[in-house]
Order: structure tokens, then C-alpha cells, then sequence
């Protein structure tokens, strides 16, 4: 995935670069008539990359977010949590069954509530860790080229 995006500022081997955010319905024909509270505007976003290219302060860049980053932070975000929310609640439900508790809706509920909570509070900070025997540059967001005529006066 990339983004065209301006350097801001240059610590060392990294750059902080502005760009713009943009959501979904930036292309959508309805967001005129949208009920969404302007979702459809754009936002700025400042965030630090890798700067292997030496790019300057004013410099246009492209900066790339790795595929498989982006995949396998999708997976650790929404993917896994669901598969184990069903799972857990399936699992509470069929108990509750067997034991003969009517409410084995309910226990079903909170079982993956708290199954969500759980892999929340105790995920939290391997998430976006990069898998072991990845060099974890190779998931960092990085420029990938400069464009020094994009300077701004």
C-alpha cells in the first residue's frame, strides 16, 4: 500500500511526513445526500517512517506500508477476535445445554464477551509485533521514493 505524502521533519535515519487520510466514501456519488456526520472528509495524518532514501524536509515522497503488514494486522485486529468470540460463545452455549440452564443464550453472550475482553487486555501488546524471524523493518512503513521538485515555497 502506498501514499504520496510530504517530509515534515527528519530525525536521523527517519522522517515524519503529513498526508492525507482519506475515508471510503471520498468516491461514493451519495455522500451528499449521506446521513454519516461527514465521514466522507479527509484527515491529516502525521506519522514516522524510515527515511533509507535521504529524503529532505519540504521533499514529496511515496511511503509504503508492506501488503502483509497490513494483512496481518487486519487478521490480529478483527480476523482472529471474531473466529475466537464465536467459538468461545459456541462452546458456552453447548455447556449450558448440557448442564441444562435455560439461559444458555445469555451465557453464550457473555462468554464471548469476555473472551473479547480477554484477547483484548491480554493481546494488546503482541498485536503488531512482527513474527518471529521477520526483521521487524520489513514491517515498518518506509519511503520508497522522493520527488525534491514537490518542495512547497
Amino acid at each position: 500500500m502506498q501514499q504520496t505524502v510530504v517530509v515534515q521533519s527528519v530525525d536521523g535515519d527517519e522522517a515524519w511526513v503529513l498526508g492525507v487520510r482519506e475515508s471510503s466514501c471520498s468516491s461514493c456519488a451519495g455522500k451528499a445526500s449521506c446521513a454519516t456526520l461527514g465521514s466522507w472528509n479527509t484527515k491529516p495524518v502525521e506519522m514516522r517512517v524510515r527515511n533509507p532514501l535521504g529524503a529532505s524536509i519540504g521533499d514529496e515522497v511515496v511511503v509504503e506500508v508492506p501488503d502483509r503488514f497490513v494483512l496481518q494486522a487486519t487478521w490480529r485486529l478483527y480476523g482472529r477476535p471474531m473466529v475466537i468470540f464465536l467459538l468461545i460463545g459456541l462452546l458456552c452455549r453447548q455447556l449450558a445445554l448440557a448442564a441444562g440452564i435455560h439461559a444458555a443464550d445469555a451465557l453464550a453472550a457473555c462468554g464471548g464477551i469476555a473472551s473479547m475482553a480477554a484477547y483484548y487486555l491480554l493481546g494488546r501488546r503482541r498485536w503488531l509485533r512482527p513474527p518471529d524471524g521477520d526483521a521487524a523493518g520489513a514491517w515498518e512503513p518506509s519511503i520508497v521514493s522522493v520527488n525534491h521538485h514537490g518542495k512547497r515555497g
